[in-house]
C-alpha cells in the first residue's frame, strides 16, 4: 500500500507541478508593445513557460537541505516562490473569468506552487532532506545549525587533556 501510495504521491504531484507551470506561465501575461507585437507573441509564450518551468527547478532546489545552499540559491529560491504564487494567482483569476474570487485564487496559488515538491519527494523517499515551509523558517530565523550561507567554519580548540587521564603532558 505505502509502495502504491508514493506512486500515486509523485503522480499527483507532477499533475499539479503542470498545473502550477501552466497558470504560472498565463500569469506571466503581459501586453507586447510596438508594431511587431504579433511577431513576439510566439516569443512571450516561449518566455513564460522559461520562467516558470526554471522557477520550478529553483523552487526544487530551494526544497532541498538548506545547508547545501548559498545565500543566492536561498533568496533566489525565495523570491522564486514569491513570483511563481504571484503568477499563479494571476493566471488563476484570469482563468476564473469575470466572477474571479481573489481569496480562493490566492490560496489555489499558495497550494499549487507548494504542494507539488514535498509530495514528489516523499513519493521518492526524499521528504526528510528538505522542503519550502522548513527552509523558509530556517532561511528567517537565521538557523545555522543546519548550516546553509550562515555556516562558520569550525572553530579549533586548544588541547584539553581528558578529565579521565591523570598523566602530565599526555595527549
Amino acid at each position: 500500500m505505502n509502495r502504491l501510495l508514493r506512486r500515486i504521491a509523485v503522480f499527483v504531484g507532477l499533475v499539479l507541478l503542470g498545473i502550477s507551470i501552466y497558470w504560472s506561465a498565463v500569469g506571466f501575461n503581459f501586453t507586447i508593445a510596438g508594431d511587431a507585437a504579433s511577431d513576439y507573441a510566439d516569443a512571450a509564450v516561449f518566455i513564460a513557460y522559461a520562467l516558470a518551468i526554471s522557477g520550478t527547478v529553483m523552487q526544487f532546489i530551494f526544497s532541498t537541505s538548506l545547508k547545501e545552499l548559498n545565500a543566492t540559491l536561498i533568496i533566489l529560491g525565495l523570491a522564486t516562490y514569491v513570483y511563481s504564487i504571484f503568477t499563479n494567482k494571476a493566471g488563476i483569476t484570469h482563468f476564473q473569468g469575470s466572477e474571479a474570487n481573489s481569496l480562493a485564487a490566492w490560496g489555489l496559488a499558495f497550494f499549487l506552487d507548494i504542494a507539488p515538491e514535498p509530495l514528489i519527494a516523499w513519493g521518492l523517499y526524499e521528504s526528510l532532506v528538505g522542503d519550502f515551509l522548513g527552509n523558509l523558517g530556517k532561511s528567517l530565523m537565521g538557523d545555522d545549525t543546519k548550516g546553509g550561507s550562515r555556516q562558520s567554519k569550525p572553530k579549533s580548540t586548544p588541547y584539553q587533556p581528558s578529565r579521565h587521564n591523570n598523566r602530565r603532558g599526555a595527549r
